[in-house]
């Protein structure tokens, strides 16, 4: 499957921005994440901040084709990005990483960013303001 995505990924993308492009890329991040193929991986931050629609298939494609690493990598990428303005991004990262099956050393880091956010030490738009005790 993988190798047939790829070939289809290159006559595709030769069409990027062209009519429905973000129904192709969801398409697509969404074969991809199923048959655990990263050939798209180094284009998914960019395609998030295109598509900020796209979150929840481009958060899933990059848990379910990466490490926990990698994928805390990713969060901090888009939770860093000076050109990511949507609470909804952060929220639905921020989701990934509660499905995440990290190893016992990859436990610490998602453990640190729950403290952070539960503490106040992590202000995330969006998340912060999602807390249930937030209100109160």
């Amino acid at each position: 499957m993988t190798s047939s995505l790829r070939r289809l990924w290159k006559d595709v993308e030769k069409h990027e921005g062209v009519g429905e492009w973000d129904k192709i890329l969801k398409r697509v991040y969404r074969l991809a994440g199923l048959g655990g193929s990263r050939f798209i991986r180094r284009r998914a931050i960019r395609d998030l901040l295109a598509y900020p629609e796209l979150a929840s298939r481009i958060a899933d494609y990059m848990r379910c084709t990466g490490t926990a690493d990698e994928y805390y990598i990713f969060a901090q990428s888009i939770w860093g990005h000076p050109e990511q303005p949507y609470p909804d991004v952060n929220f639905k990262v921020m989701e990934g990483l509660l499905r995440l099956e990290p190893s016992s050393s990859e436990v610490s880091k998602i453990r640190r960013i729950a403290s952070w956010l539960l503490s106040g030490g992590l202000k995330l738009s969006g998340l912060t303001s999602a807390l249930p005790w937030h209100h109160y």
